[in-house]
């Protein structure tokens, strides 16, 4: 009994020792006597100068505590700021008697303004790198030195007035964040962790935001299963405005809370709100099994309806050009997705753009490989009034930036688009209808369908990727109205009548700045009871007798002035490098008959060839007569739209001529070659022989009269 008595007597002076030590050491050792040395060894360990520049605080008991004010680490050599790290106030604090039993016990952390400046220069070489590989060293840990499980509790931690900043020499990219401020709740491996954390945030020439976020999470320091939530999220910035565009708000918050939890596997994050200026959008997900490979993730994005034109304007610094002043003054859109590892699908889509209505789905079987399928409907869209005024129909040769076509790669898909109502390009399409599949070879649009003003427009086209870049049409329209048609495309009317055409092309450049340059193939048409505005070719006729009979006729028997009317239209022919050649080109009516040869260069639309009208009947027009049932030599060229006629007058003269030449052949030839005409008069007949044949084939072809005759001679 008197040795247990002596024991705890003597337990009792030693604490007795240990805490009058505790009230006594710090009263007869000043540390900042040490303050020097500390900061000359911490210098030679990190091989950079070390200051403490501030007091220094300790205490023994009951707390093992110490204070460091104005600490600082010195930047490397050759780097701006001046260090790379300072702190204003550091205090750490542990209880020493919990030690005893293997329990550690740390007040509260408090770190205040510390500041930490990361840069990287031209050269890629960082701020950092030496402290890092300086302090690299090869150990090898055996199980008996692993360190063992501690019971760890911290009263909390404080960061406050905390600075980072970043700058990349390299990239040109400086970034930096101020007044971040953290605090948490006590940290025990038992107990839920809170945290508090706000800060703002600034990159150089993009945005600068400030961010406010509360999380609370469970078995962050344990083997138990991992819970976090996160009940508050507000990031508030704009992006960074300049004299072209200004600066843009933006609002990223959470309506809900954010929770993940490992023992389910399962994400929840619902009601993620981003509003800049009227725009609002919202998106929210679930997810399950989020962390193995049978992932699914599962949500939608909302976009509320708002006026898109004025957020562009706003987002643009300038108002947003369009032919129409009402466009995009209504947007909203509905998405719903599911994702799963290298698989994505849009389960539903719909998308309002003023009158139009898009709706549809995709499935994505390989991210990867881009496999998949997708459906696209849309009721009804005017694609010119989303365009600046004029570039509907613009025809601009601007040089452009070359497009590869081998560098596109489109995968494997498989798609229907249908539109109810088109306007594109001012042409008019109704029950548009195509299927779309791209592979290795490149994209083929297959079968095109749609109902073109009153007629059917069936086209395929394919555009290879497999390094040529060339894209092939094969088209045919059949009954459709010229008049509307061409109208609507030109702006003018150009041409009336009910006909067909087909073409099959091919385009070297298709997506170039002008993709007919390079067209290669066949073109045919035929028009039938129709005009063509801009061309008077009863005009033309009226000047080419006016010629004949030297007088100035002015045209008054044209029955339509500026136009020409046809009861028949056809043109065959080839294009070769972006130019049309005609093999066939004719025009017929009732009382005229047009054949021509023509020239047309695609890229440019101009137009150069002759035409050879022939006026079959001329009863009823006065003054006509005269060239009734010949040839007349036209010239064609100019703007395709509105040509220039122009009158052969050497062609005129001599065809006009052409009977009387005629006749004087033959009179020279009788004459030459003894003919008899008595006895041809009185019905003799008389073979001619061989050597009289040869006399007058040779006569005839000096004379330029390649022309058998038509009694054999």
């Amino acid at each position: 009994m008197k040795l247990i008595k002596w024991l705890f007597i003597g337990v009792g002076v030693l604490l007795v020792l240990v805490v009058a030590a505790g009230l006594i050491l710090p009263m007869v050792i000043d540390p900042n006597d040490y303050r020097e040395r500390i900061a000359s060894e911490a210098s030679k360990a990190l091989d950079r100068e070390v200051r403490l520049d501030g007091p220094l605080a300790l205490s023994v008991f009951p707390w093992a505590a110490i204070e460091l004010n104005e600490l600082s680490i010195a930047n490397d050599a050759g780097f701006s700021a001046p260090h790379l790290l300072s702190v204003g106030e550091a205090t750490v604090r542990v209880r020493l008697l919990p030690l005893l039993s293997g329990q550690l016990r740390v007040g509260e952390v408090l770190l205040r303004a510390p500041e930490v400046n990361l840069e990287i220069d031209e050269q890629g070489r960082s701020n950092w790198e030496s402290l890092v590989s300086g302090s690299k060293e090869t150990t090898t840990t055996t199980s008996s030195d692993a360190p063992q499980d501690i019971d760890l509790q911290v009263a909390g931690i404080q960061l406050l007035d905390a600075s980072l900043s970043y700058s990349d020499a390299q990239s040109d990219l400086k970034a930096a964040v101020t007044d971040f401020n953290l605090t948490s709740s006590a940290i025990d491996p038992s107990q839920p962790l809170a945290l508090d954390l706000s800060m703002n945030l600034a990159v150089e020439g993009q945005v600068t935001a400030a961010l406010e976020t509360s999380l609370e999470g469970s078995g962050l320091l344990d083997a138990s299963p991992m819970s976090l939530a996160v009940s508050k999220l507000s990031l508030t910035g704009t992006t960074e405005g300049s004299p072209e565009q200004p600066a843009l708000p933006f609002n990223l918050r959470l309506s809900e809370p954010l929770s993940y939890t490992e023992a389910d596997d399962a994400l929840t994050a619902r009601g993620l709100i981003l509003e800049s200026g009227a725009a609002r959008a919202e998106f929210n997900l679930t997810g399950t099994n989020v962390s193995s490979d049978q992932q699914k993730l599962a949500g939608q994005l909302t976009v509320a309806e708002f006026d898109l034109r004025s957020w562009l304007a706003q987002a643009m610094g300038a108002a947003f050009q369009a032919a129409d002043e009402s466009a995009l003054t209504a947007f909203s859109s509905d998405f719903q997705f599911e994702v799963r590892p290298n698989r994505a699908a849009l389960t539903a889509m719909t998308i309002r753009l003023d009158d139009t209505t898009i709706t549809g789905s995709a499935d994505i079987s390989d991210i990867e490989k881009l496999i998949g399928g997708f459906q696209v409907n849309v009721d009804t869209i005017d694609v010119d009034r989303y365009l600046p005024e004029g570039e509907a129909t613009s025809t601009s040769t601007e040089a452009s930036e070359p497009v590869n076509l081998a560098d596109l790669d489109l995968g494997q898909l498989t798609g229907e688009i249908g539109i109810g109502s088109l306007a594109v390009a001012g042409v008019s399409a109704t029950d548009v209808k195509l299927k779309l599949t791209s592979g290795p070879q490149g994209v083929v649009l297959e079968p095109m369908n749609a109902g073109l003003y009153g007629g059917l427009l069936d086209t395929q086209i394919e555009l290879k990727t497999d390094g040529q870049g060339q894209l092939s049409l094969d088209q045919s329209i059949s009954g459709v109205q010229a008049g509307p048609l061409l109208t609507d495309f030109l702006g003018t009317q150009y041409m009336t009548g009910t006909g067909d055409l087909k073409a099959n092309l091919t385009m070297s450049d298709p997506l170039g700045a002008n993709p007919l340059a390079g067209a290669n193939g066949t073109l045919s048409f035929s028009f039938s009871d129709g005009a063509i505005f801009g061309m008077d070719i009863f005009g033309a006729l009226n000047r080419a007798t006016a010629l004949l009979n030297q007088s100035s006729n002015d045209g008054s028997a044209q029955t339509e002035e500026g136009q020409t009317t046809f009861s028949s239209m056809a043109l065959e022919a080839r294009v070769t490098d972006g130019v049309l050649r005609t093999s066939r080109l004719e025009l017929a009516s009732p009382v005229l008959q047009v054949s021509g040869d023509l020239t047309i260069n695609l890229a440019d639309m101009t137009v150069n060839g002759e035409l050879e009208p022939v006026l079959l009947d001329a009863t009823g027009l006065s003054g006509l007569d005269r060239i009734a049932g010949r040839k007349i030599p036209l010239s064609l060229s100019g703007d395709l739209a509105a040509p220039g006629i122009s009158i052969d007058v050497a062609k005129l003269l001599l065809a006009s001529q052409q009977d009387k030449i005629d006749r004087k052949k033959d009179e020279l030839l009788g004459r030459l070659l003894g003919d008899d005409d008595e006895s041809n008069e009185a019905g003799e007949e008389e073979e001619s022989s061989d050597r009289d044949r040869a006399k007058r084939r040779l006569l005839k072809s000096l004379l330029g009269d390649d022309k058998d005759d038509d009694d054999g001679n």
